[in-house]
């Protein structure tokens, strides 16, 4: 009875002696499942001690766990390795306690070993869940920032260095647009690949999510070594990336923030590095820059703009001004573009560089721009009610705006609300937004065309646009950069690309707006190149909407200007 006892324990029961070759005076039939060996191997130690099963690694802290828990006569529980019979390395779990005679001794050890590989595999794929990146294998955020707080440790007891590197891709997000999200899992993780091969064993390179990484580099030796190794990873990163659909170049912008001159917390660090990151993509991309205290006062003048700009709207602090359009060949005013302005109580007026890109990375853009589409239709309609002559006026609209799934019933709804018909509201988008997402952008601006909108490109000639699709866009009016006017009339290759342009726009039936003409002649070439329309301080800045209807009036059609 008690051997069909034994044979139904999930584990070897067994009884030694306490000596240093772990003698088995009994083992039960489960020994062969637990080490692959026969209870008579092990018996006695008749053909290998059960000790010499322990790996190396760990047999020397098993042994002196067990010999002092029975030598307190207590009970002990161990985790361990084993080599199996077939040579695989298997977890056991060991329960046992000290037999002592009649006079309190210990004397031998009775317990049981069970086999927990597959509990053990189970718990060390959860902690590599919870710990590591599914798609790349990097280290997560929550193993970076464990680390980083054990980096810091190290750090503060050994002053050894440490840095935070911020690495962001860039344009990462049209090469997942326009190729697909599967092709841009492929490239996150080439990218992954690189970094780690520039970065030491003691480095740590973490996925945050997206297209952002973080390394931490351990025990540099001054900001020298470490743009040593950025120069490294941003040769690594810009290598040709060749897949099935083509070959790709592509580079990241990185910032730096170094401990503990930057910070001497891991948040402050990490929003150092990151700013600093953004400073890089300012600088035109492919580059790295460490953090600096003018880069930190420069984060806290932002921080308080945006603190102030989530309360302008609602504080009635925008204002529109109306740059004119004008008929290069009549001289006629026949548009004008609304331009936002900010009256910040604080600081006065605001330049649009300074919040436009804010906006548009916090969303607030989105509002701020239905604002700014309803006071225009409004204003325009106004106009119409005075008595001024038609014109059509002009909206910007951001990348982000047109992300938006509701532009089009926004615009709907603004024309419907202020009366204003379609054919005097035009919406400028740029050349880069154009070619962002081309079939969705395609059925948007069907949709717009549909309401009677007008369609203009603005910046043309900066982003590269493919033909191919600038043919099946419904666009009305394409609008040359000013820094292709600017230079006209001294540069040649200037000249030649204004040319183009105005060509282009013809043999596609698009009007052609000429932006940032300042000189008379600027203004005669434009009219030799056969452009149709110009905007710019030669005509008129940008003024109040009391002001827009006296100049209206005033450009008599036929007068040139």
């Amino acid at each position: 009875m008690l051997k069909t006892l034994l044979a139904s324990v999930d584990g070897m029961v067994y009884r030694r002696r306490l000596d240093t070759d772990w003698t088995m005076e009994f083992v039960s039939s489960g020994c062969l499942r637990v080490t692959g060996h026969h209870p008579g191997d092990l018996l006695f130690n008749n053909r290998i001690a059960y000790g010499d099963l322990v790996i190396a690694e760990d047999r020397l802290w098993v042994h002196e766990a067990i010999t002092c828990a029975v030598s307190e006569l207590r009970s002990f529980d161990l985790e361990y390795r084993i080599l199996h019979c077939d040579g695989s390395i298997r977890w056991v779990w060991e329960r046992g306690t000290g037999v002592a005679d009649d006079r309190g001794r210990p004397i031998a050890i009775e317990g049981i070993v069970q086999d927990i590989t597959e509990r053990r595999l189970h718990q060390v794929r959860i902690e590599h869940q919870a710990n590591y990146d599914t798609l790349t294998g990097l280290a997560n955020r929550s193993l970076l920032q464990d680390r980083l707080q054990q980096a810091l440790l190290t750090t503060a007891s050994s002053g050894q260095r440490l840095a935070v590197a911020f690495v962001d891709l860039d344009r990462f997000k049209f090469i997942n647009d326009s190729l697909g999200h599967h092709v841009g899992d492929e490239l996150l993780k080439a990218v992954a690949a690189r970094l780690k091969t520039c970065v030491r064993e003691c480095d740590t390179v973490a996925r945050l999510g997206g297209d952002e990484f973080v390394l931490l580099i351990n025990g540099h030796t001054g900001p020298e070594h470490v743009s040593q190794m950025m120069e490294k990873m941003l040769a690594a990163v810009a290598q040709p990336w060749v897949i099935q659909q083509g070959e790709f170049l592509i580079s990241c912008s990185i910032g730096v923030a170094l401990h503990p001159d930057d910070g001497e917390e891991a948040l402050t660090l990490l929003k150092h590095a990151d700013s600093a990151m953004y400073r890089a993509k300012d600088n035109g991309r492919n580059n790295f820059q460490f953090f600096t205290r003018e880069l930190n006062a420069l984060m806290i003048e932002q921080l308080e703009l945006e603190t102030y700009l989530r309360r302008a709207l609602e504080r009635n602090q925008f204002v529109l001004r109306y740059q004119p359009r004008v008929n290069l060949a009549t001289g006629q005013i026949v548009g004008a573009e609304a331009l936002l302005r900010w009256r910040m109580p604080q600081r006065g007026t605001v330049a649009p560089m300074r919040f436009i890109g804010l906006a548009e990375e916090t969303g607030l853009i989105v509002p701020i721009g239905k604002w700014v589409l309803q006071t225009a239709c409004a204003q325009n309609k106004a106009w119409q009610d005075a008595g001024v002559p038609p014109i059509v006026v002009s909206v910007n609209v951001s990348p982000r705006q047109f992300r938006h799934e509701s532009l089009v019933q926004t615009v709907a709804e603004v024309l419907r609300s202020t009366g204003l018909e379609a054919r005097y509201l035009e919406l400028e988008l740029t050349e880069s937004m154009v070619m962002h997402d081309p079939p969705r952008l395609v059925a948007m601006l069907d949709e717009l065309k549909e309401l009677g909108v007008k369609i203009a490109v603005d910046d043309f000639g900066t982003g590269y646009s493919s033909l191919s699709y600038l043919k099946r866009f419904p666009v009305d009016r394409l609008k040359v950069d000013r820094s292709f006017v600017e230079n006209m009339t001294t540069e040649a290759d200037d000249a030649t690309i204004v040319r183009t342009i105005i060509a282009l726009g013809h043999n596609l039936g698009l009007k052609v707006v000429a932006e940032g003409v300042e000189t008379a002649q600027q203004a005669r070439a434009l009219r030799a190149y056969q452009c149709d329309e110009a905007q710019g301080f030669l005509f008129a800045r940008a003024v109040a909407s009391r002001v827009l209807p006296r100049l209206i009036t005033r450009s008599i059609p036929g007068q040139r200007v």
